[in-house]
């Protein structure tokens, strides 16, 4: 390690004492190489097989990174690329545009290549002097310096990190992540575990403090509310000092030292950590902060100063000091954190309402405790990027192109201009505004800061200011971010995630009560909302009278329309009143947008996530005819199937708009890790339903959009209301063997293509389980489509599944639709088209945007209606062969049921078998050893010889059985196709 050590010293001395720092890029560059990446880190170069490192390497579009680090060979489908390196002399700043084409920094640069390679988890960006290591973002990254690298601190513990992880070994891997991309994704699991369980302790802390203040001041709270609010306050002050004591800006075991001192005091606990409170606020010599922290969150508080707070739960809250609020609970997991107690405190402040009581409703609580669900950074940080960060990119180009900055100006000439333009950009960059309109716990604010902070310092150094560190943080935070919420606790925890990213060790903290305001952005009469109405023209009146806000961002309440109407009916009306959008059955979030887009000044970007209902519900329709009208839609993002939040009922997608003059294209984005996106014509009617942007198949829908709907000629139904479908319990019974005046019960789960899975596996029915579940038709709901042909269609699956009922054998149960006909004829024409890729296809492009986890779709009357339909036609004679092709279907999956069911029946019978569960159809199919886990007992050597060819017998026949029915669905496809001209 010290040969290794002492490389990296003479590059050190060559820089301080050398011609380093004068000397061209590409005169070192090689040599560079040889000795950080070959000689120390171990990588090698051709020709070792497998090589790690190749200089100057082709990527897919030609560009060239200045090394890649891999598994790499000369055989594309064994090359595996882990990180691009981009090299720059020392003198060259590695955040400042260049005067070349393009004008990028080296970093911006350096990610410009890392999507040419397939699965490039690293960017590296060296100076020289100064080594980077990129991960996930252009704001995130380790960094080391020559210096760092050769300070003898901790056994040189700097440059034992860096080798650890960047040496070859560690970075690169052959296929899936490498030991380094796997360590980072430990850490950050570990981060997260260790935030949980913060959390867990953190949560119910609040809870015993709240009922704690509402036990022992009845008297001095004039609402129970009021007790919810100042526990907040008194848990931020403590996060704050639990915070600003590991990161220094308190001297270390501050709230030990505090806490050893209360013991030794003869004044209450709580009066000492008023005291500490105060010093914190004022300032303390004997805590090293002689001005204090200011900012209003230590400020005097005289109903909170007067409570009475019993010793207990204090002490609970100042054991929080035992975490590592620096490695486990940095900024970011705190935000998290945060994020999920907005969650919290909105049922919190429910339940102090509570019949029985606040104190009786807070202990008796049933509030979920599994984790923190909060909106992904990676998320965020995509939505700050593509609307601050885009508004300030065509800024930047458009101030270049005034100065007429071009990359062939001679070198005096060039540093006039650029210096012309960067003062301009860093006033428009100084004068940028930004709104969160439901602000919440501050994620969105907090890397907007971020990103404000990296521009402003990459400016300066490009002009070479003097500015420090807290006169941008000034500026920023209080000139350029805004953020309003509803909830009081709210607004005060993003004030506190703005302090815990921005404080500085002897500065006050900013006071935010100018930008980060408590109001209901909707309401703006006091008669509708006496304690929140807010007015936006006379709270931001300088931003409102210059046209509004360049940036508005953020992840809107999502209140639905049924939870309004109980909980909030003025409020609804009201705004119902006053918003163009909020038509038809609308959920909060349609008004909420509008008046976000409403904010945003010409030239302005938007960007909310939010449920992708959005994209195609009927009450979503006026909203987005005026975005349509009225702003440039830039991008669908589209990431309802990714999991992104950990509830398994959240479905977002990401809307990016401009004011601006539409384009003839919008972006659509299905993936952002790793981004996939591409271009897609923008069509004047897609109001109507935006998920058709999604369509990878966007001809063919086309055609088929210029069909009759089905709902013009199939009387479509849904099956039962909630009320019938808990009327039908008392009347269901397991016949194995019904009569003529018993209906088969049918629902969603036992609904296959051409048959059910009745009798073949138990039914599901509200909280029960029924095997073979009848009604008698004389106790069946009376329903318009009983006595009729139908087609009975489950209401949640993954493509529609529609079973043929010509001799009403069935009835219909909860979630499922049924559609009626006049002639089992054009009933089994309909149900080869509803049976066919085709309408499945057609349905899935449709309501993509509604689809929920793992791709399931909501088949309704209504959706199934719209599907495309030619008119059925006796005399035609493609709708005769799809007809008796869906006959014969029909008869073959029975033959097929009737197989497998006679089997299962045999096996039943002679071994005690029991089906695997979701293998009711295929289990002839299983290997023999796991049929054999599912026998009663155990078997003679001979009894298995001969129970394994009975199941290979019966699978090679099932096989056939299948395969004829496979052959039937595929001509089925392509009848339908010829049918719709596709």
């Amino acid at each position: 390690m010290q040969a290794k050590i002492d490389v990296v010293k003479e590059w050190h001395s060559d820089y301080h004492h050398g011609s380093l720092r004068k000397d061209k890029e590409t005169s070192r560059e090689q040599q560079y190489n040889q000795d950080f990446f070959i000689k120390v880190l171990g990588y090698r170069e051709k020709p070792a097989s497998p090589y790690t490192l190749e200089p100057k390497a082709s990527s897919v579009a030609g560009q060239l990174p200045d090394l890649i680090l891999g598994s790499l060979s000369t055989d594309t489908a064994s090359r595996y690329v882990n990180a691009v390196v981009e090299l720059k002399g020392a003198s060259i700043d590695l955040d400042r545009p260049q005067g070349r084409a393009g004008k990028l920094s080296p970093v911006q640069q350096a990610f410009k290549y890392r999507p040419l390679y397939r699965d490039c988890a690293f960017v590296i960006v060296s100076n020289f002097y100064e080594f980077r290591l990129y991960n996930d973002n252009q704001l995130d990254f380790e960094s080391w310096t020559l210096d760092d690298l050769v300070n003898p601190a901790n056994d040189y513990q700097a440059f034992k990190t860096w080798y650890v992880l960047l040496n070859a070994d560690h970075l690169t891997a052959a296929g899936g992540p490498s030991w380094t991309e796997n360590l980072l994704s430990k850490i950050r699991i570990q981060q997260m575990d260790i935030g949980k369980i913060f959390y867990s302790e953190y949560r119910q802390a609040r809870i015993d403090l709240i009922v704690d203040i509402l036990e022992n001041n009845p008297a001095a709270l004039a609402t129970p509310e009021l007790a919810v609010e100042k526990a907040q306050k008194l848990i931020d002050r403590v996060v704050f000092a639990c915070f600003a004591e590991d990161k220094g800006l308190l001297p270390d075991d501050a709230i030990h030292d505090f806490v050893r001192s209360a013991d030794n005091s003869y004044s209450s606990f709580w009066d000492n950590l008023k005291g500490f409170f105060t010093a914190i606020d004022k300032g303390s010599a004997k805590l090293g902060i002689p001005t204090g922290y200011n900012g209003g969150l230590f400020a005097p508080d005289d109903t909170l100063d007067g409570l009475t707070i019993s010793e207990s739960i204090l002490r609970r809250l100042t054991s929080m000091a035992q975490y590592n609020f620096t490695e486990d609970l940095g900024v970011n997991i705190l935000g998290h954190i945060f994020e999920q107690s907005i969650t919290d405190l909105e049922e919190i402040r429910s339940e102090v309402q509570g019949v029985a009581g606040p104190i009786a409703s807070l202990k008796n609580s049933k509030r979920k405790s599994d984790g923190v669900f909060y909106t992904p950074d990676f998320v965020v940080r995509y939505i700050v990027d593509q609307t601050l960060g885009e508004f300030l990119r065509k800024a930047e180009e458009r101030c270049l192109a005034e100065a007429r900055v071009k990359a062939d100006l001679q070198q005096q000439t060039y540093a006039k201009r650029e210096a012309e333009a960067y003062r301009a950009y860093q006033h428009a960059l100084q004068h940028v505004r930004i709104v969160d309109p439901a602000c919440g716990s501050g994620a969105f604010l907090v890397h907007v800061f971020d990103f404000l902070m990296a521009e402003n310092k990459r400016v300066g150094s490009v002009l070479g200011d003097l500015f420090s560190t807290s006169d941008y943080v000034r500026h920023v935070l209080r000139t350029n971010i805004h953020g309003v919420d509803k909830n009081e606790e709210s607004v005060e925890i993003t004030k506190l995630s703005l302090w815990l990213k921005s404080a500085t060790k002897n500065e006050k903290l900013t006071s935010l009560d100018d930008n980060i305001k408590h109001g209901n952005s909707l309401i703006e009469d006091p008669l509708i909302d006496p304690d929140q109405a807010f007015s936006w023209n006379s709270t931001f009146s300088e931003v409102l009278a210059a046209g509004g806000f360049d940036v508005v961002v953020g992840n809107p309440p999502y209140v639905d329309s049924e939870t309004m109407t109980i909980h909030a009916p003025e409020e609804r009306v009201h705004i119902a009143k006053n918003y163009r959008t909020a038509k038809g059955n609308w959920d909060l979030y349609i008004p909420f947008t509008e008046k976000a887009l409403s904010l945003v000044r010409q030239g302005g970007y938007f960007g909310f996530i939010m449920p992708n209902k959005v994209l195609s519900v009927p009450y979503g329709l006026t909203l987005r005819k005026w975005i349509d009208d009225n702003y440039h839609l830039r991008e669908i993002v589209d990431i309802s199937q990714q999991k992104v939040f950990e509830q398994a009922d959240v479905y977002p997608v990401i809307l990016l708009a401009a004011k601006e003059s539409s384009l003839p294209t919008i972006t659509i984005t299905t993936s952002l890790l790793p981004l996939e996106s591409r271009s897609v014509a923008r069509d004047v009617t897609s109001f109507e339903n935006w998920s058709s942007y999604l369509s990878v198949n966007a001809d063919n829908i086309g055609r088929l959009k210029l069909y009759d709907a089905m709902a013009s000629h199939v009387d479509f139904h849904s099956a039962a209301t909630v009320s019938e479908a808990y009327d039908l319990i008392p009347h269901i019974v397991s016949n194995p063997a019904p009569e003529d005046n018993y209906l088969k019960i049918v629902n969603t789960g036992t609904i296959d293509p051409f048959s059910s899975a009745w009798a073949f596996e138990p039914m599901q029915y509200i909280k029960e389980k029924y095997t073979k579940p009848c009604v008698l038709k004389a106790k069946a709901p009376k329903k318009p489509w009983l006595g009729k042909p139908r087609i009975i269609i489950a209401g949640m699956a993954l493509a529609i599944e529609a079973l043929p009922d010509p001799d009403e054998e069935y009835l219909a149960a909860k979630s499922t639709v049924v559609a009626t006909f006049s002639s089992e004829d054009e009933l089994f024409y309909a149900q080869g088209l509803l049976s066919s890729g085709v309408l499945s296809e057609f349905f899935k492009e449709e309501f993509s945007a509604e689809a929920m986890a793992g791709g399931y779709l909501n088949f309704t009357a209504a959706k199934l209606g719209k599907l495309p339909y030619i008119e059925y036609d006796p005399l035609e004679v493609a709708h005769k062969d799809i007809s008796n092709l869906s006959r014969r279907l029909t008869k073959d999956v029975a033959l097929r049921d009737e197989y497998v069911a006679s089997a299962k029946r045999f096996l039943e019978k002679s071994y005690g078998f029991k089906s695997p569960r979701g293998h009711a159809k295929d289990f002839l199919h299983l290997p023999f050893d796991v049929i054999l886990s599912r026998l009663k007992g155990s078997l003679s050597i001979k009894d298995k010889v001969e129970l394994e060819k009975y199941i290979h017998d019966s699978s090679a026949k099932l096989t056939f059985l299948d395969s004829a029915v496979d052959t039937g669905f595929a001509q089925l496809n392509l009848l339908v196709s010829a049918l719709f001209s596709l």
